[in-house]
């Protein structure tokens, strides 16, 4: 398949099929948001919250059933799934968007405002979140426990893609604000 072809079912991916699926996924971590969060005052205490999820593939925090054609399914449906930053923290386990999104809201205890940074590269299993944010006029991002501070005047967000993707050709991306989960934007290529 053309790489214009999987940037625009890459687009769809991060406008419509991806905020639904996940919105549904969350009606089953109700439960989860009466867990508290720990409390944060710097950004060191979040890498060190960080540093206590273990990174787990979604796949593998999909339910299990006695059938295996089943459970493929639910693999699959599983992926690339938000869930709440309280479900991340009480399982201590998710992948590079739960980090993010639980980054986000201990950000939130500090002042800052994170947003959630999803690029779907080629080749795909190299697409990642990361949690995106201005700390007094530095643009710095958590990827998964690593906080990352970008270097220069007027860092944009194509600079920070540019800095995820790496050599990775990027298909599209998109911001989403971690508290509500409303996708803000979604951009084809960088």
């Amino acid at each position: 398949m053309n790489k214009w072809l999987f940037s625009w079912l890459a687009y769809i991916a991060l406008r419509w099929i991806s905020p639904n699926w996940s919105a549904l996924l969350r009606l089953r971590e109700k439960k989860y948001l009466s867990v508290k969060l720990p409390e944060v005052t710097s950004l060191q205490d979040i890498t060190e919250c960080e540093e206590q999820v273990e990174w787990t593939p979604d796949q593998e925090l999909a339910p299990r059933t006695s059938l295996r054609f089943v459970n493929h399914i639910l693999k699959l449906l599983w992926m690339d799934c938000l869930s709440y930053p309280e479900t991340v923290w009480k399982r201590k386990k998710d992948d590079c968007d739960g980090k993010a999104i639980l980054a986000a809201a201990l950000l939130r205890q500090i002042g800052r405002r994170g947003l959630l940074l999803s690029v779907i590269m080629l080749p795909l299993k190299k697409s990642h979140a990361v949690c995106v944010f201005d700390d007094i006029g530095r643009t710095r991002y958590f990827s998964n426990s690593n906080l990352v501070t970008m270097l220069g005047l007027d860092i944009d967000m194509r600079s920070v893609i540019s800095a995820v993707a790496k050599k990775n050709h990027v298909l599209a991306w998109s911001l989403v604000d971690p508290k509500t989960f409303k996708v803000l934007e979604v951009h084809r290529g960088l």
